[in-house]
């Protein structure tokens, strides 16, 4: 249940980390 919980948290900062990327650029 962690793992699932760290693993969803970090894939979330990976997508928003890549969708920011293009707009502060």
């Amino acid at each position: 249940m962690v793992a699932f919980v760290l693993w969803s948290v970090r894939s979330g900062i990976s997508i928003l980390q890549q969708v920011s990327n293009p707009l502060t650029a």
